[in-house]
């Protein structure tokens, strides 16, 4: 089955403006806001498909097997080392791919940082080698 979207479906469709969700945001509550939205990405022909590409492969009954050669690698978010409850450090995705046996390695980052300073291990591929001038 094909899911992307055609020539003509691939017209940027009009997605609710600021203005819009805040006067529903007042009026309706933040709840009304972010499902009205949520409804208009998945109603837009450039969105919708990706959401419902992804809700369908949630069908699925078996998990999806990784391929040998490939490890799961994490970068981790601002601040993951102050805030851990805030799940930035990537532990629940950890956890996950422990559980189903595969390889993870997580890019060793610093907490706080500019992006020039948390760039550079990247730049030297620091992750057993496995990434390599991303930059």
């Amino acid at each position: 089955m094909n899911y992307l979207p055609s020539v003509a479906e691939a017209e940027v469709s009009a997605l609710p403006s600021f203005e819009e969700l805040r006067d529903i945001s007042a009026r309706d509550g933040v709840d009304a806001a972010t499902k009205f939205l949520y409804q208009a990405v998945l109603d837009s022909p450039q969105h919708g498909w990706f959401i419902k590409k992804v809700q369908l492969l949630m069908q699925e009954p078996q998990p999806c097997s990784l391929p040998a050669d490939v490890k799961l690698v994490i970068v981790p978010g601002a601040f993951h080392r102050e805030n851990p409850r805030s799940g930035s450090d990537g532990h629940v995705v950890r956890e996950q791919a422990a559980r189903m046996g595969w390889p993870i390695d997580m890019i060793p980052l610093a907490s706080t940082g500019s992006i020039v300073e948390t760039r550079r291990p990247f730049a030297v591929g620091s992750v057993n080698g496995a990434i390599r001038d991303c930059f």
